[in-house]
């Protein structure tokens, strides 16, 4: 079955709404699949995408009540409710009235408010919790890292070195080397630093961390020339990411070498990036002037390796680790649009989507991450019901950057969530006149054009749309999966269809709504028995959903299991009672089924 636009996010929108900050790694919006049908099916997920997030969590009285006129356990149990309708500011203060008490204040509860407040930006407040829980004989994570960080924002330089000489393991080894030659750097010691940072292990080679800082320090210390040719050997080692491409081509201006940069830009960034980063680079050259060097002081180039490591922790899924070292960051570095946006991602992992837009809007148009942040602000507004200001948000980024399908895209997958199919085709059409040359990556925009046009009832525009999907990616289960259901659920080509789905099933053997697919395929081609077996299944992996049940329902009456077909009708009525199926669920109770006639011999079973 095709899956329901009511639970599907729109897919194509910008590959990760998880969105994920950029240093190491492209951040790009959430990434979402397109709303299906609604009348009766659903499609499998692309990536199994986490559903569309709900609103701001409802803060609970007990949230809103005042620590200074409860007990101490009491205040501690209010901390813990907070933290779990995710208010971590008001569980601080919870614990922190809660901690006034000797027997609650366990060096568990100081690590806990040590991560919250870490989380919140407030390291100050963190280091003294940690403290607290240490001479108490706890710990906390990242202790090393916060400390580290502290002490560099303070110019505690020795202090810095002196913390690293113990391998401890963990994230903190990671960043050794940064730490220390920047560290030495900021005691003048250049030559110190230098050895460090170009110290190699593992038979000669450097990690790409390592060379980014070495092109960094040596950039820090004047030697532009140095800083070149260490940037040019990063160049060979790994694909650059945004952040390292703005460095690098910020120093080729440098050098005066302004044209050179701007073919850089052109041939290592892509999309609007590489434009803003393009025209900021001739508005410079214009005007007779060169940029500035960002990367200048040890707190500037630890915010840069921390930030590093936040970005990795987002895209495997840390986002409290990420929020906690990309606030590091900021700490040291207020003015970096890459932490703050790793930081609002992270938000939005947490479903704290209100506050993730509001970091989004402190991104600087001068930035080239400020178009992927208000891309993620649009998308964010529909999230919070602001359908209309999405819709405009979008369109004016769409205007700006004419040739760029990406604002397009999303737009339309809001509008599809939004079962404003017609406007929708409309919209990836648009878009998909910006596409110069068609690959197998654009096939996720014929695929929602044609549930589009598939949902407004305009099959024959959809057929095409969703074979040319298929022929872009012949192995995606869910395409696959919808244009064989589509197939089906019109009585055409049902033997194709079903041999689809089944690949599909293969494809992803765990997917209920696929499995379902491939059982009303049988079903439909009268093989009854084995489309039992297939519906069981799927109601197994998808238990609570209505459609599935009504299916296996119809399966058990023609094999003549009557009565447990009532009681899969009717836990399908009572799963959704104002369902676009429950008059036909009710009918059934009432009347039963007749037996249908086959529309293709059946398939073996």
């Amino acid at each position: 079955m095709k899956k329901s636009s009511s639970t599907l996010k729109p897919f194509i929108a910008i590959a990760a709404i998880a969105a994920v900050a950029l240093v190491y790694f492209a951040l790009q919006p959430g990434s979402e699949s397109p709303p299906a049908s609604e009348k009766s099916v659903k499609a499998a997920e692309v990536n199994a995408p986490e559903d569309t997030a709900p609103p701001e969590p409802v803060v609970k009285e007990v949230v809103k009540a005042d620590p200074s006129d409860a007990t101490a356990s009491g205040n501690y149990l209010a901390g813990r409710h907070a933290e779990a309708v995710g208010e971590p500011h008001r569980a601080l203060d919870f614990y922190q009235y809660a901690s006034k008490d000797a027997q609650i204040a366990t060096a568990n509860l100081y690590s806990r408010m040590y991560v919250l407040s870490l989380t919140q930006g407030e390291l100050d407040t963190a280091l003294r919790s940690l403290d607290k829980a240490e001479n108490l004989g706890g710990a906390g994570p990242l202790g090393k890292l916060a400390r580290a960080v502290d002490f560099m924002k303070k110019e505690k330089f020795d202090a810095v070195i002196t913390l690293f000489k113990k391998d401890d393991g963990g994230l903190s080894r990671v960043l050794t080397p940064a730490f220390v030659a920047w560290a030495e750097l900021g005691k003048g010691n250049a030559s110190a630093a230098l050895k460090i940072i170009r110290e190699t292990k593992n038979k000669g080679k450097k990690p790409p961390a390592q060379m980014l800082h070495t092109a960094l320090v040596l950039d820090a210390l004047g030697e532009i020339d140095q800083a070149a040719a260490a940037y040019k050997e990063l160049q060979k080692l790994a694909q650059l990411p945004l952040r390292a491409i703005q460095l690098m081509g910020s120093n080729l201006e440098r050098q005066g070498h302004g044209n050179q940069a701007i073919a850089f830009y052109q041939a290592s960034a892509s999309g609007a990036e590489a434009e803003i980063l393009v025209r900021q680079a001739k508005a410079r050259i214009k005007a007779g002037t060169r940029p500035l060097l960002d990367v200048n002081t040890p707190q500037k180039g630890i915010a840069e390796a921390v930030n590093d490591l936040a970005t990795i922790m987002l895209t495997q899924g840390s986002w409290e680790t990420a929020l906690a070292l990309a606030n590091m960051a900021v700490y040291l570095r207020p003015d970096f649009p890459a932490a703050m946006m790793v930081i609002a991602a992270s938000m939005e992992r947490s479903q704290h989507i209100k506050k993730a837009n509001l970091v989004y809007e402190t991104i600087p148009n001068t930035s080239p991450l400020s178009w992927l942040a208000r891309q993620h602000m649009a998308a964010n507004y529909d999230r919070l019901d602001q359908t209309d200001k999405a819709i405009a948000t979008l369109r004016t980024i769409a205007d700006e950057h004419p040739t760029r399908a990406r604002p397009l895209i999303t737009l339309g997958d809001i509008l599809s969530r939004h079962k404003r199919y017609e406007e929708a085709a409309v919209v990836y059409t648009e878009a998909l006149s910006r596409v110069p040359e068609l690959k197998a990556e654009h096939w996720g925009i014929f695929y929602a054009r044609g549930i589009s046009y598939e949902q407004s009832k305009q099959w024959k525009k959809a057929e095409p749309d969703l074979i040319k999907a298929l022929a872009l990616q012949p192995n995606h289960p869910m395409v696959l999966n919808y244009l064989g259901y589509s197939w089906i659920d019109q009585g055409l080509h049902l033997k194709k269809a079903v041999s689809m789905i089944r690949k599909a099933v293969d494809l992803r053997p765990r997917d209920g709504y696929i499995v379902d697919s491939l059982g009303w395929g049988l079903y439909r081609m009268g093989n009854f028995k084995a489309a039992v077996k297939s519906m069981e299944r799927a109601t197994m992996l998808r238990p609570a959903d209505p459609l599935i049940n009504d299916h296996l329902g119809d399966a058990l009456w023609q094999v003549g299991r009557q009565r447990e077909a009532r009681f899969q009708w009717q836990r399908a009525l009572d799963l959704d009672a104002n369902s676009d199926i429950a008059d036909t669920l009710r009918e059934k109770l009432k009347n039963g089924l007749k037996a249908p006639t086959p529309q293709s011999p059946p398939l073996p079973q």
